[in-house]
């Protein structure tokens, strides 16, 4: 009887192990489903928020209205979302957009200009890479800026390998600061206007409002 008992026992305290074992199994796949779940509603509202910016872009009461366009585009390019840099940039160039205290002479505008189109390029656009082998090739002070960089630049579109290569020589060069002094600089400004009324369009209409999460 005695060992009938043990044995009972024994089997019981068995079964209650495995069960634990099983609840444990259980909570674990409830939390990865809840995780999952959750990811995929983060990026989901990413998506559609950056939908909803461009379609606010498209809308003729903010197309002259730079104030708007800094709150809009700039928290996106804080968060690596290359096509809002590459649109900043687009408007500081054409429209002489000026975020408040970032300075309103030629240079300021031209550090702040290439400074967002390198934001752009480092996030992988194609077109602000572009732009950066267009500016160094171009003549700086009576000769080319760099003619290194230039070639680096123009061959990334097509090689996306070279990305940090281009990096390393951006660093060594600083001749246009990098994202994180820049982001440093404008730390906190939320105001911003243009100097110029009218200029080149913007064709904000191009930018694709697919495959937000990159």
């Amino acid at each position: 009887m005695q060992i009938s008992m043990l044995n009972f026992i024994h089997h019981t305290n068995r079964e209650v192990s495995q069960l634990l074992i099983y609840l444990r199994m259980i909570n674990v796949l409830i939390i990865c489903t809840v995780l999952v779940a959750c990811t995929s509603q983060q990026k989901s509202d990413k998506n559609t928020g950056w939908a909803e910016t461009i379609e606010i872009l498209k809308t003729t009461d903010i197309e002259h209205d730079c104030a708007k366009i800094w709150g809009l585009l700039w928290p996106w390019a804080l968060s690596g979302k290359s096509e809002a840099s590459l649109t900043l940039a687009q408007f500081v160039q054409w429209r002489h957009l000026t975020p408040k205290n970032s300075g309103e002479d030629s240079l300021a505008r031209l550090r702040l200009a290439m400074g967002l189109y390198k934001m752009a390029a480092y996030a992988g656009n194609k077109t602000a890479m572009n732009e950066l082998a267009g500016f160094y090739s171009a003549d700086l002070f009576g000769s080319p800026a760099d003619q290194e960089l230039a070639g680096c630049w123009q061959s990334t579109p097509t090689d996306s390998a070279n990305l940090e290569k281009c990096k390393s020589l951006e660093s060594k060069a600083s001749i246009i600061p990098e994202p994180e002094k820049l982001i440093s600089d404008l730390k906190g400004i939320t105001e911003a206007k243009c100097l110029v009324k009218q200029g080149d369009k913007i064709l904000l209409e191009s930018l694709p409002i697919t495959s937000v999460v990159e």
